[in-house]
């Protein structure tokens, strides 16, 4: 592990800019974390990786991504094919849902688990990048992120609007936190998602366009 560490954590965070979210990777420390398909608040050993290419991210050396799951979907092929080298790569996947995409399916939570072989977590997003959710170890639903007041940042009706259908949940979750969550259930209330093909090309660059695979 790099002896700098990344201690992200919903606790104390070490943000040099404030103007961009955070990524609040889910284990309190880990070693170089690509972000990739976006760009987040710099923090020590995290990087943004908006518009990646093979060169940047083996210069870079993960040990963990975080990123879009099309850019990751890309990535995984890639990686699969011999045309990116992540020999450190060994913390769990973070998958950056937007509100539109929906949660993950349990057919791309698979394929992440095939291209990767890592465990996989997965927070919503707002437009901006808003932390807005995260999955904890409990795989129960996602922790919602609530204001000053104890109101959640996105409600069930803007949820509902964006085609999640799901429910909220109160009380203790399986991994020991007293929280309010939502309660998704996966292969329902979801637009259809598309994929990345992958590419033959040594040199690829994420386009940003997503293709069904």
């Amino acid at each position: 592990m790099s002896s700098s560490i990344v201690r992200n954590g919903f606790l104390g965070r070490m943000r040099e800019s404030p103007a961009l979210p955070a990524l609040e990777y889910p284990l309190p420390t880990v070693g170089r974390v690509a972000v990739v398909g976006t760009r987040l608040g710099a923090e020590t050993d995290v990087r943004s990786f908006p518009h990646w290419s093979t060169p940047d991210l083996e210069s870079w050396k993960p040990q963990a991504l975080a990123g879009r799951r099309s850019e990751l979907f890309a990535m995984g092929s890639l990686r699969r094919q011999g045309y990116l080298a992540l020999p450190e790569l060994r913390f769990p996947l973070v998958v950056l849902s937007s509100l539109p995409e929906g949660p993950i399916s349990a057919a791309q939570h698979e394929r992440l688990w095939w291209l990767f072989e890592l465990p996989v977590y997965e927070q919503i997003r707002g437009a901006d990048d808003t932390l807005l959710g995260w999955e904890c170890d409990a795989r129960n639903g996602w922790h919602l992120v609530c204001d000053e007041n104890g109101s959640p940042k996105v409600t069930l009706d803007e949820l509902r609007e964006e085609g999640w259908l799901g429910a909220h949940a109160r009380g203790l979750c399986g991994c020991g936190k007293t929280c309010l969550r939502l309660v998704v259930e996966p292969s329902v209330g979801r637009r259809p998602v598309a994929v990345s093909a992958p590419s033959s090309a040594p040199g690829f660059q994420s386009s940003g366009e997503a293709m069904r695979a």
